[in-house]
């Protein structure tokens, strides 16, 4: 169970989001601009409305920004950003004045085009996995809870028995009897025969009698 947890971890920790939205110099969304982030692969992705989404994986980055008029970059911005951990991390990038080769940019062969807000694909068999141990250990617990009542149950009701035998075995012997003769007509050990007598005692259905190195036992009379 705890390398299902560990995988599931694992995974969970590596699906950092990097996110924000793309503005001017005044402010304004900018539309239709490329942002470019050097993963591994490098990913591309174009910000129809000025919002863009990454996932990454801890480490060290730089998110670059272009808005394109044909086939000119016409302004633009970079940003470091070092990600130590999971989360949800927000970048946002004010692009400036700049003039450059689009062209270029789109034709290095190392990039990787997605859809913006497009989600990695979650393995949900491990989820699911996880989730069916859960329920296991959980059941597991339940009938193992249950067996140890059961087993209670039945402790309790073999003493109840056993000193109900021992008081009929006193009072056929006419409501007195040497404890080591209860011993004899028992299969019982002596340590519980004498736990079982302590017991009946404290009820105040036999009285137990100090005679040399062992002990009468009297029924009590009701």
């Amino acid at each position: 169970m705890l390398i299902f947890v560990f995988i599931f971890s694992s995974y969970t920790a590596e699906a950092t989001t990097l996110h924000g939205n793309i503005y001017d110099f005044d402010l304004n969304i900018v539309k239709n601009s490329i942002i470019i982030v050097d993963s591994e692969p490098k990913q591309t992705i174009v910000a129809k409305e000025g919002e863009y989404s990454f996932t990454l994986n801890p480490g060290s980055y730089i998110v670059t920004a272009f808005v394109v008029d044909g086939n000119e970059i016409t302004a633009k911005a970079e940003e470091k950003i070092v990600i130590s951990q999971e989360g949800d991390f927000v970048l946002d990038l004010i692009v400036f004045p700049s003039f450059g080769d689009l062209e270029e940019l789109l034709n290095q062969s190392d990039l990787e085009v997605v859809e913006p807000f497009e989600e990695q694909e979650f393995p949900y068999w491990i989820f699911l996995i996880f989730v069916i141990l859960i329920l296991a250990v959980i059941g597991y617990k339940k009938f193992y809870r249950k067996k140890e009542e059961k087993k209670k149950e039945d402790e309790k009701k073999n003493e109840e028995d056993e000193s109900a035998k021992i008081t009929a075995f006193i009072q056929k012997e006419g409501g007195r009897v040497n404890q080591k003769d209860i011993r004899k007509q028992s299969n019982l050990s002596e340590a519980k025969i004498s736990l079982l007598i302590s017991e009946l005692e404290s009820k105040g259905l036999v009285k137990k009698i100090k005679k040399g190195r062992g002990n009468i036992i009297v029924l009590e009379k009701k």
